[in-house]
């Protein structure tokens, strides 16, 4: 809801959106230097940047920047649907991690 709230702002949400996949890609990179993922959540991770990479190319193609040869309303649900999968792969990712922590720490304790 971030970016919707930026229309009221700036007049403009794809600025905001910019940022968000620029800030979403260094927080991958950073998380993963300072903590040891597990492969398949890194894996997952990387797949909801590129997702996220995808939604912000399909957004700026309406026009905004640049024209994709497909109709608004083909444009539309390709964005919703990159919006919510590049959210179910980082939420994915996450999940993943916490399981095979929480699982390691009671083999280990055990």
């Amino acid at each position: 809801m971030l970016h919707e709230k930026a229309i009221d702002i700036t007049g403009d949400d794809d600025h905001p959106k910019i940022l968000l996949i620029a800030c979403a890609g260094i927080g991958v990179y950073v998380l993963s230097k300072i903590e040891r993922l597990h492969r398949p959540a890194l894996v997952l991770l990387w797949c909801g940047v590129a997702a996220h990479f995808f939604y912000l190319m399909v957004d700026l193609g309406d026009g905004d920047y640049f024209q994709l040869p497909l109709s608004r309303m083909t444009l539309s649900w390709m964005e919703e649907y990159l919006e919510l999968t590049s959210t179910a792969f980082y939420f994915s990712a996450l999940y993943m991690q916490c399981f095979r922590v929480v699982t390691r720490s009671r083999a280990n304790s055990s």
